[in-house]
C-alpha cells in the first residue's frame, strides 16, 4: 500500500506559493510545445531554489541554506554591515566638520 500524500496547511501553502510563482512568471512566453514550456518551468524552478533569496529563510536562497555554509555567510553579512556603518559614521562626522 503506498503512503498518502500529506494533506496539511503547510504543504498547501508550500504548493500554492509555487503556483503563484508560476502565474507570476506566466506572462513570459512558455513557448509553442511541451519541451520549451518544460525547459522555462525549469528555469523557474533553478532560480527559485539557486538566485532567489527567501525572506523566510533570512534572505537565503534554499540551496545555500541546506547545502551551503550558512553561518559563514552571516558572519560576512554582519561584517559588510559593521563595516559601512564604520564609514557611514566617519563620512557623516567629516560632512558636520566642514
Amino acid at each position: 500500500m503506498t503512503e498518502a500524500p500529506h494533506r496539511h496547511p503547510e504543504s498547501n501553502g508550500i504548493v500554492e506559493r509555487w503556483n503563484g510563482t508560476v502565474r507570476r512568471e506566466r506572462e513570459d512566453n512558455y513557448g509553442d510545445n511541451y519541451l520549451a514550456a518544460q525547459r522555462k518551468v525549469q528555469q523557474l524552478v533553478d532560480e527559485y531554489n539557486n538566485v532567489r533569496l527567501h525572506a523566510e529563510l533570512g534572505y537565503f536562497e534554499p540551496r545555500e541554506l541546506h547545502f551551503g555554509n550558512p553561518n559563514q555567510r552571516r558572519e560576512n553579512r554582519a561584517h559588510k554591515l559593521q563595516s559601512a556603518r564604520h564609514l557611514r559614521r566617519v563620512y557623516n562626522r567629516s560632512q558636520m566638520a566642514a
